[in-house]
């Protein structure tokens, strides 16, 4: 009789052990559904705060709270960001939408000052990061670096090269147009 119990209760054990398992699995796969979800959602639309990408998950048939969302958001280092047209929305890492400047578009460039060997650019809030991105993708001879802000972009030069303004010309046209 206490071997029968013994057994009953190792067998409820066991159960309770593979339940456990079960809904830690089914969990994990429902998290990765849902951020690969957010992933796309971000990626393929414009979407501004977290209730429009709690709506747009709902459509997908995936519910999630506004605390789940914003520590998935966090988790995937997604941010806001203002797009082309002026207007936020959320962006990933890296994302080569978000750096993109259409050839004869406004970048965002406000103000252009040179005192060497230094360089620095103002843009439109949440502009600098693209348009940093842009110049040292460029290559500009004696252009070190740069560092951006979010409206700011200090560029460093080689002493005696003069003002890179003329170079930055063929980046964005229009851009002397802009020194201070």
């Amino acid at each position: 009789m206490v071997n029968n119990i013994c057994i009953f209760l190792a067998y409820i054990g066991f159960l309770l052990y593979i339940r456990i398992l079960f809904e830690k699995y089914t969990k994990m796969g429902a998290k990765l559904d849902r951020l690969d979800a957010i992933r796309k959602i971000v990626s393929s639309s414009r979407v501004s705060d977290q209730g429009e990408l709690i709506d747009a998950l709902k459509k997908m048939g995936i519910h999630t709270t506004q605390a789940t969302l914003s520590r998935d958001l966090r988790a995937m280092n997604i941010v806001k960001r203002t797009d082309m047209d002026g207007f936020p929305r959320y962006s990933l890492p890296h994302s080569s939408r978000v750096g993109y400047i259409p050839a004869g578009h406004d970048p965002g460039i406000v103000s252009f000052e040179y005192s060497d060997p230094f360089a620095v650019i103002k843009t439109h809030p949440g502009y600098a990061g693209m348009i940093a991105s842009r110049i040292d993708g460029a290559s500009v001879p004696g252009l070190m670096g740069t560092i951006a802000g979010d409206d700011t972009i200090l560029l460093i030069t080689r002493r005696g090269t003069g003002s890179p303004i003329h170079l930055l010309e063929a980046v964005f046209p229009g851009i002397s147009s802009k020194e201070i």
